[in-house]
């Protein structure tokens, strides 16, 4: 910020507190225009996917999440998935349709597909039908991912 002051978006990271978390920071100018300092916000991303479902009122059988083009998961109802590579950490090496599937959306902007992962909550492995779409913020993107599972 300090040496380039434009709004940013960090990474996903697990904050000191324990949550997983973003960081969003806007410089701030003064009326001269020079740059005086920045609003930075820590966000917990563990809690946009059930607000975002219990606004819609979606059935009980979707799950949202959402990852960077890098692999890293930025939101996701089972917080302790937070922060973690779909493509490198150990949670999902047995999980090759999901593996698949992240690389699938890693590369494309929009589409659909399906994968088998443990549901929400559960250690039950269950097939999810999925679409996904990117938003964009401040040159970071997210890959938006809403997922039905089949029972």
């Amino acid at each position: 910020m300090l040496q380039n002051p434009e709004p940013l978006i960090s990474t996903a990271f697990r904050a000191v507190e324990g949550f997983a978390a973003i960081v969003l920071a806007q410089p701030l100018f003064d009326v001269n225009n020079a740059f005086v300092g920045s609003l930075v916000l820590t966000l917990d991303t563990s809690l946009l996917p059930q607000m975002v479902l219990d606004k819609s009122e979606m059935s009980k059988d979707y799950e949202l999440w959402a990852m960077e083009p890098s692999g890293m998961m930025i939101c996701n109802q089972d917080q302790e998935e937070i922060a973690l590579n779909l493509f490198t950490d150990p949670l999902y090496e047995s999980h090759e349709s999901l593996r698949l599937f992240a690389a699938k959306v890693s590369s494309l902007k929009s589409g659909e597909g399906d994968y088998s992962f443990m549901a929400t909550g559960s250690t039950d492995v269950l097939k999810k039908t999925a679409t996904w779409d990117t938003i964009t913020l401040h040159g970071r993107e997210w890959r938006v991912v809403l997922a039905k599972v089949q029972k």
